[in-house]
């Protein structure tokens, strides 16, 4: 008996024109190669493929250096992907430095922009993205915490403590977004997160 044949993570072959679905109640077009990675992406049982292509695909599509997704387990980060690369190594030096950046930025829930100058940042943040750039050497860097589904409440249990509660979400992980070379990365990058 064949193996059975494994979906293929890349789309259409280089230089074939991307057929674009069809926009529905004014969502912008996706195409058929946008639509084959989250199919691909869906049908993985481990967090660690999940991540991997999650990493390498967001790379393509916001046309970046690096993409790096890190998963949050209580107040740290593990770094489970960067784009480029089948295993990330915990102990590294940059691994380490990126996941304790990340773990401040979950912190606060909110997104971190560098695009050049570390001052502008609070202390905390200051020194830790000042290491982590020395050891990368990145450009810019975004830091978006990513958040978990809305849990889902039964109908007439809208009381004002749940909505306080359901704002108060923490982040489930990060997508961390590098441009390395001098090219800038793309003016609409901020929607495409």
């Amino acid at each position: 008996n064949p193996a059975p044949a494994t979906p293929a993570l890349a789309g259409p072959s280089p230089g074939a024109p991307a057929a674009a679905a069809p926009a529905t109640n004014g969502a912008p077009l996706r195409t058929a190669e946008e639509d084959q990675w989250i199919i691909d992406l869906y049908g993985r049982q481990k967090g660690a493929e999940v991540a991997f292509i999650a990493a390498n695909e967001c790379r393509r599509l916001l046309s970046a250096d690096r993409v790096t997704v890190g998963e949050q387990f209580g107040p740290k980060v593990k770094i489970q992907a960067v784009s480029g690369q089948q295993a990330v190594s915990q102990r590294s030096n940059a691994i380490r430095l990126l996941a304790k950046l990340a773990e401040q930025v979950c912190a606060t829930g909110e997104r971190l922009t560098f695009t050049g100058d570390t001052r502008k940042f609070p202390p905390q943040f200051e020194t830790l993205l000042a290491d982590y750039l020395l050891e990368s050497k990145s450009r810019v860097i975004i830091i978006e915490p990513v958040f978990g589904p809305k849990p889902i409440r039964p109908e007439g249990e809208d009381t004002p403590e749940i909505e306080r509660h359901d704002n108060e979400r923490a982040p489930v992980g990060v997508l961390i977004v590098e441009q390395i070379s001098e090219t800038p990365l793309p003016a609409d990058v901020n929607d495409r997160l």
